[in-house]
């Protein structure tokens, strides 16, 4: 006797899709304390910011992955602007002009952990709330798969104690 099946079938592309989107989900940044929500005039987006601001990565796969993170800062108010942006693996001092500059950075997002990078206007005290600087375009870009890490050459490391 011949057998129903109901299981659904996807094209290839769908199904290569599909896999692609699971193995290496977007990166999406999410904003926290200091930053202002989310503007744009149709071409651009930014955001502003005061004093101080957080923007929190997270990855949610199995393994470590190669970010580049990318954007362009701009003074709010007048006179330029130095703006640190400090997390766990380093700390930039960027000099922002009134007609804007490119950041870019490498950075590696751990397994299933985030990477927090806290941003400081270093002209201005903690408590001031009016916009320091806005962020244009910020992207997390995956560079795609680490290297594999090659198996130890002396195996005695790898014996439990």
């Amino acid at each position: 006797s011949s057998r129903v099946s109901t299981t659904v079938r996807r094209r290839p592309s769908g199904v290569a899709r599909d896999k692609e989107r699971v193995l290496r989900p977007p990166i999406v940044p999410r904003y926290r304390e200091g930053f202002g929500e989310e503007e744009g005039d149709g071409t651009r987006v930014w955001r502003t910011c005061g004093a101080r601001g957080r923007i929190v990565i997270m990855n949610p796969v199995d393994r470590e992955r190669e970010v580049l993170l990318t954007g362009r800062f701009f003074p709010e108010g007048s006179g330029p602007r130095t703006i640190e942006i400090l997390s766990q693996q380093f700390q930039d001092v960027v000099a922002v002009v009134s007609d804007g500059v490119t950041y870019e950075r490498r950075a590696f997002l751990p397994a299933r952990r985030r990477l927090q990078l806290q941003f400081s206007c270093l002209e201005r005290p903690a408590g001031v709330v009016t916009p320091c600087f806005r962020i244009t375009d910020f992207q997390v870009v995956d560079l795609g798969h680490p290297p594999e890490i090659a198996a130890p050459v002396d195996n005695a490391m790898d014996e439990e104690k």
